[in-house]
């Protein structure tokens, strides 16, 4: 392992300090980049927050006057973004630069440039590398996370040795909790194994490790507060050393909830933000690394040119590319650059953060269970609506889909006094008691597939019970030819939904084939692939006419997909159900899932922000013809329904997956 290490050492050397000859020919190759003549597009999704990379653009131009930019602000709108790219494109640019409000909408802004032509640069924000290497002239500029790993683990490794207190057990290991970033992203795997593996393994600094927590607070202040506050309730916290952070605002929550109950561990971020800078000046951050968002800005401007003269892109450069990603290095943070910050105190930053004050509104989602397509989607269109209408939201998700798992959530929320809380029950009756304990602390409390939820302000549904149920009758229907039985799983016996539209099938298909039987009971196993393998591997070798199966749960195509196939049954066996475009579209195309309908999760989430925004204002939701992101709707009492349904076959699979679902 010495010796790996050694090796990418070598390697980030050579990353950061060529030999001299490189050095002049690279020089020689930027200077004569930088004085062409170019005119650039580039759309910033906010000025005010993006400051950095605005200013590199306009030092640019102001540097290289040959340069044009025709500088747009999205303002957190991605129909403001996508009418500044068309004024772009019309006023002449030669290639785009852009930083996206909407990452799902990279697929638009291509596109655009395709049309046109136009090599496309996206920084900051990271498309979908599916949809990045649809078209050859575009690219992302992101820092390398490979070695901001790295160099959070010899920032540690250097500080753990002059500070031997922090060695709580003195075991000479490094008991260690770490907060991660969204669980999916590429850069979340990178910074999470390289900080790790650093200092496990770096030569002569190398320390033995024990990992106590890890979880995922999606790069969000709120969620992290909230995460470590519950690390901190258990009795293994006692043994954490120090907190491994992914960025600064997540390490900023750690430090929040660390402060809430009077302790002090050493907590190490990344990106080395102006507040994570000032935390780290001030003495309460006990590291960061730096994310030098300015060079990211000057990679993007001589890759455009680069393209515009059709050029390789990385001409005159040295940075690591991975397909059309190019890796712009991090640095350790350096004595100047903390001299030049100006120090923040935790008590500042907890004082501007306002939590639960109302102002600005903070709204936690609770999903049924993390680690899933389905919640992970919801998640990102909490964050978006939440940028796009100004609030401050989250989501957490439980680790299993015991009831008892989301209830202790909610009382968390509770004592932290947020003003939403938007859940998806996992049993709805189980969580009366706490939304009731919720609404009377004044707390809007909004359900998403639980019709029969009581202490709630509103529930909504994506589609209505008797349509979603009639979609599946019909589609088991036609596939089977009203043959042989069915099985019916849901992701719990005690999900109301899931039973609800299960319940809604059945009476389809006993009108419309009534020679059709169920196989077994039913089963609460579809929000997990492989207990659905399971049993849908059993009911096979136990009933030899079983024709299809039924799932109302994310999971349950996908594990029985997998028994079909173990089972000889693939392309026999109907198998239709809910479950994420991404996760499932091969097993479509290869004929092992029949298909199904859906609605947008990532639209979901975006509706609790919606309604809670709307509900705190004052407005009466439940009595709306139309609610923006739904649509037209009807009402039942406190039920909002909406009519999104989504086929998952083949000719829509591809083009959901690439929505992000």
């Amino acid at each position: 392992m010495k010796l790996k290490f050694f090796l990418f050492c070598s390697a980030l050397f050579v990353l950061l300090g060529c030999g001299q000859s490189m050095q002049d020919s690279q020089t020689i190759a930027l200077a004569n980049i930088d004085k062409e003549a170019a005119v650039i597009g580039v759309s910033v999704s906010n000025t005010n927050e993006n400051a950095e990379f605005a200013s590199a653009f306009q030092g640019y131009a102001k540097q290289y006057p040959e340069t044009k930019f025709i500088i747009s602000d999205a303002q957190d709108n991605q129909q403001v973004q996508m009418n500044g790219i068309d004024d772009m494109i019309s006023s002449g640019t030669k290639a785009l630069i852009i930083n996206l409000v909407d990452t799902t909408q990279a697929a638009a802004v291509i596109q655009k440039a395709k049309a046109a032509n136009l090599p496309v640069i996206f920084f900051n924000r990271s498309p979908n590398p599916e949809v990045l290497r649809s078209y050859d002239k575009a690219y992302f500029i992101d820092g390398d996370p490979v070695q901001a790993g790295v160099l959070q683990g010899l920032d540690v490794l250097s500080k753990w040795k002059v500070n031997p207190q922090w060695d709580k057990n003195k075991d000479g290991k490094i008991q260690f909790a770490m907060l991660t970033g969204a669980k999916d992203n590429p850069s979340t795997k990178a910074r999470t194994k390289w900080s790790v593996s650093t200092i496990q393994s770096y030569p002569e600094l190398a320390t033995p490790v024990q990992q106590i927590f890890l979880d995922s607070g999606v790069s969000n202040t709120n969620v992290a507060n909230l995460l470590v506050s519950r690390w901190l309730e258990l009795p293994e916290s006692d043994e954490i050393e120090v907190i491994l952070s992914n960025d600064d605002s997540m390490a900023v929550g750690a430090l929040m909830a660390l402060k809430s109950r009077n302790l002090s561990l050493p907590v190490f971020g990344i990106d080395a933000t102006l507040q994570g800078l000032g935390l780290v000046k001030s003495g309460d951050l006990a590291g960061t690394v730096y994310n030098n968002v300015h060079e990211q800005a000057l990679t993007s401007i001589r890759v455009a040119k680069n393209l515009i003269g059709q050029r390789q892109p990385m001409v005159g450069m040295d940075y690591r590319i991975e397909y059309q990603t190019i890796l712009v290095p991090y640095q350790l943070v350096t004595e100047q650059m903390l001299a030049q910050a100006k120090p923040i105190s935790l008590t500042q930053v907890t004082q501007n953060t306002n939590k639960g004050s109302g102002t600005p509104l903070t709204m936690a989602v609770v999903g049924k269970i993390g680690g899933i397509p389905w919640f992970n989607a919801m998640e990102q269109g909490v964050l978006q609506q939440a940028k796009e209408l100004g609030v401050d939201a989250f989501m957490v998700n439980p680790k299993d889909t015991n009831p008892q798992s989301q209830i202790k959530i909610i009382e968390d929320l509770i004592a932290r006094n947020v003003s939403v809380i938007g859940v998806v029950p996992n049993d709805a009756p189980a969580l009366e008691t706490v939304f009731k304990k919720a609404r009377e602390k004044g707390i809007t409390v909004i359900t998403h597939e639980s019709p029969k939820s009581v202490n709630i302000d509103t529930n909504f549904e994506m589609i209505s019970t008797q349509s979603f149920g009639n979609s599946y009758g019909s589609l088991v229907e036609k596939t089977t030819g009203c043959k042989g039985k069915y099985a019916v799983y849901v992701g719990d016996l005690t999900t109301p939904a899931h039973n609800q539209w299960a319940d809604a099938t059945i009476d389809y298909l006993k009108k419309a084939c009534p020679n059709m039987t169920q196989a077994g009971a039913r089963l609460g196993v579809a929000e997990s692939a492989i207990e659905s393998e399971k049993a849908t591997a059993k009911l096979i070798h136990e009933y030899p006419d079983l024709t299809a199966v039924m799932s109302f749960g994310s999971q349950g195509p996908i594990g029985a997909a997998q028994a079909a196939k173990s089972n000889n049954m693939a392309g026999k066996l109907v198998i239709v159900g809910l479950f994420s475009a991404t996760q499932g579209k091969e097993l479509v195309h290869e004929g092992v899932i029949t298909g199904g309908y859906i609605w947008s999760p990532l639209d979901a989430g975006k509706v609790f922000v919606q309604l809670g925004k709307m509900i705190r204002n004052g407005d009466n939701v439940n009595n709306q013809d139309f609610i923006p992101i739904l649509g037209e709707v009807k009402h039942d009492g406190k039920i909002i329904y909406a009519n999104t349904p989504l086929s998952l076959d083949k000719s829509m699979v591809d083009a959901l997956s690439q929505m992000g679902l």
